[in-house]
């Protein structure tokens, strides 16, 4: 293990070319070695460079310390890593260094990841999370005849000409709509973009905007908007770059409307926009819709009441009623758009509903349900192993059985 971990700082400190001669001789002669240990270090290059990819936006020093500035102040009920502190604490990453430990670190000491140890026995979560995987960019497109095309296996380039717009596949793997002539259809042509459990998907609308569907969510929009409004549908959970638009007749700006609907499809509230950056939470099994805003302004509508929100604020939609939350952490709310998993001292069902979707499993919980709360901070692209095995740490139990996981004490 000891020289495990001398490796692992060599191939930490190879990303940033700070080896010593000495240094590099010695990893240059481990890679030799075998080839496992050359698809090892280039594995980890290539993990790296996809979670560095995935975390760009993402300031994590600045959430580490708010989180251990939180969990400083309400240490009561928090989880922890044991052997740190007798307080019960959990954090999963100490600094913006420990991305390596979770990103690279601890999937390079998994056994089954480096050359054979004399008489290892896997954990029973090493063998049977190995093959649940973490989700990915899957989704399934509905055009207007009801046909349907799966995205992430569409060939890049034109996937379909719908009314005006044709329907681009881009080498990123994103969608984009782009309007090919001025003039109107003869009436509204719709589109759905749908990902399953464990899917996640990027698309650019006919307007500019750009939206960023979580795992099991939807969009429904008109392949081309019209110069009085822009409306579409949402269910699940998006984020929302809205491109302000001018209507060329009077100058005045195109509305932006985001219908939220419940997975059955009622109806349960409305956005009004002009302009801005936000967040929608409606998965059913959330209790409340929470449309939290990150730039600019919106009105949020639940029948008659309606609320104008700031950057920072948060609106719970529940029943017919609307509250307001202040000082709302976007980047913890944001973090599964930037790839992330970031919780702060959230309980044990809310944790396992969000893996839950992204891993595609199911939970069940046997005993009595933890009360403590968790905070930290793990990358998307981990496999389940991996959280896992750092959950079980905080003192949290686990069984698999096929894809479900029972959460016990």
């Amino acid at each position: 293990m000891d020289d495990l971990l001398y490796i692992s700082e060599l191939i930490r400190k190879s990303w940033s070319d700070k080896l010593t001669e000495t240094e590099k001789k010695y990893l240059d002669t481990w890679i030799s070695k075998s080839e496992a240990n050359r698809r090892l270090f280039e594995a980890g290059k290539e993990r790296l460079e996809r979670d560095l990819l995935n975390l760009e936006q993402y300031d994590i020093e600045s959430a580490t310390k708010r989180i251990f500035a939180r969990v400083e102040n309400n240490t009561e009920n928090v989880a922890s890593l044991p052997g740190i502190t007798n307080r019960k604490k959990l954090w999963w990453m100490a600094a913006a260094s420990a991305i390596f430990i979770v990103a690279f670190g601890i999937w390079v000491f998994r056994p089954s990841q480096v050359e054979p140890q004399a008489k290892h026995t896997p954990s029973q979560i090493e063998q049977d999370s190995l093959k649940i995987i973490p989700g990915g960019n899957n989704a399934v497109l509905t055009l207007s005849d009801g046909s349907l095309i799966i995205l992430d296996s569409a060939a890049d380039g034109l996937i379909s000409n719908q009314g005006t717009a044709k329907v681009i596949k881009l080498e990123s793997g994103k969608l984009a709509y782009n309007t090919v002539s001025s003039g109107k259809a003869a009436s509204p042509v719709y589109n759905t973009i749908s990902t399953p459990r464990g899917g996640q998907y990027q698309v650019t609308l006919p307007d500019g905007t750009v939206v960023w569907l979580n795992s099991a969510s939807s969009v429904s929009f008109p392949t081309v908007f019209d110069e009085t409004a822009r409306q579409i549908k949402i269910t699940g959970e998006v984020y929302l770059e809205v491109a302000p638009l001018i209507n060329n007749s009077n100058q005045a700006k195109i509305p932006f409307v985001v219908k939220i609907a419940s997975s059955s499809g009622t109806h349960v509230g409305e956005v009004q926009v002009l302009g801005t950056h936000f967040n929608i939470n409606a998965y059913d099994d959330e209790g409340a819709v929470r449309t939290t805003l990150l730039e600019g302004a919106v009105k949020c509508i639940n029948g008659s009441n309606n609320m104008i929100l700031r950057p920072g604020q948060q609106a719970n939609f529940s029943g017919s009623r609307i509250s307001v939350k202040n000082d709302i952490d976007t980047d913890r709310v944001i973090a599964w758009k930037n790839g992330t998993f970031l919780f702060d001292s959230e309980d044990i069902e809310s944790i396992m509903r969000q893996i839950s979707r992204w891993y595609d499993i199911k939970v069940s919980y046997k005993g009595v349900i933890s009360k403590e709360a968790f905070s930290g901070i793990v990358s998307r692209s981990s496999d389940l192993e991996q959280v896992l095995k750092i959950m079980e740490a905080g003192g949290v139990k686990f069984s698999i059985e096929g894809r479900k996981i029972i959460v016990m004490q």
